[in-house]
């Protein structure tokens, strides 16, 4: 491609959707909502799912040439290395369920996540089928803080009006469920597909842990809300999220409960660990900030710390 011709590509891009990439295929959703499959042209180093691009089509082959400001990416890390999974989401649906038990560990680390990239998110507790009574102490307790909580049974083959309704938000278009394997979370996408089944995995019975089955992110375009072109993201199931590439500022304004009691500790920087007169520690003590949230803010500053090149 000459530069001219090159230059001439740049104004007669079009626009779409990242629904999935590998190293050597992208797969897009057009503006008009067409599916394509492509490459990423050579000024192109990355895309993941989500990502606004342009792309031109020369010869019946469909290339990636430009990639829009994000303005968000969930990402996750392990030690030093960051993993980006999907950009530009509108909603984070975390799912538990009541079985495996409900991990609040994991939870509190993507609602940090999603914190810090200013992404909504909103709690999915997945088998009430089961019985809510093992949940219902976690249950209020997020709903306390602030954070919407929708109780479902994905196996009722119907999703609930709530969940219904925000997707069909006009102001919505990519949502992403994200959740240890084993909670359903596929299981839940599949409610929106009816046509096409997402792959589904049953528990380890060595383990009553869910087996993977989502390897890598993947978009699918919602076209049975409304007419409008929304992508529903299914992340990989994974048994742990690493926080690596946060900073410990990030981590403790992602606690509403630790940002509300932060004025009255002794020491503006205060980080809730070891400093004398924390008023974080004191509320833990009385039993104001539950000791399960303030133990995955410390397990996240430790990992952090670990993190950290030396």
């Amino acid at each position: 491609m000459t530069a001219s011709n090159s230059l001439d590509s740049v104004f007669t891009a079009k626009a779409a959707r990242v629904l999935s990439a590998t190293r050597r295929h992208v797969d897009l959703l057009s503006d008009v909502g067409e599916t394509l499959r492509g490459r990423l042209g050579s000024q192109v180093q990355q895309v993941v799912v989500g990502d606004n691009v342009r792309y031109v089509c020369e010869d019946s082959q469909v290339t990636v040439c430009e990639v829009v400001q994000r303005k968000n990416c969930f990402s996750r890390s392990t030690g030093h290395k960051r993993k980006e999974l999907a950009a530009n989401l509108d909603i984070l649906f975390v799912v538990s369920a009541v079985s495996p038990p409900f991990n609040r560990i994991f939870v509190d680390r993507v609602l940090t996540i999603a914190s810090v990239e200013k992404i909504k998110s909103i709690l999915l507790v997945n088998k009430e089928d089961l019985g809510l009574k093992e949940v219902e102490n976690a249950i209020g307790l997020y709903r306390s803080l602030g954070f919407a909580v929708i109780p479902m049974s994905a196996l009722s083959g119907e999703a609930p009006d709530s969940l219904k309704d925000m997707l069909r938000d006009s102001n919505v278009i990519n949502v992403a469920f994200c959740g240890i394997s084993g909670v359903g979370k596929s299981t839940i996408s599949n409610l929106f597909f009816p046509n096409k089944k997402i792959t589904t995995g049953e528990l380890s019975r060595k383990t009553g842990q869910g087996k993977q089955t989502t390897s890598q992110a993947q978009g699918y375009p919602i076209k049975e809300l409304d007419c409008s072109l929304k992508i529903l993201i299914d992340l990989p199931g994974v048994q742990s999220i690493g926080v690596g590439h946060l900073s410990p500022l990030e981590v403790a304004q992602s606690f509403p409960e630790l940002t509300a009691a932060q004025g009255a500790c002794q020491y503006r920087d205060c980080s809730h660990r070891s400093e004398p007169g924390c008023e974080v520690k004191e509320m833990v003590a009385q039993g104001i900030i539950a000791s399960s949230r303030y133990d995955s803010y410390l397990q996240m500053l430790d990992e952090i710390e670990r993190a950290r090149p030396y």
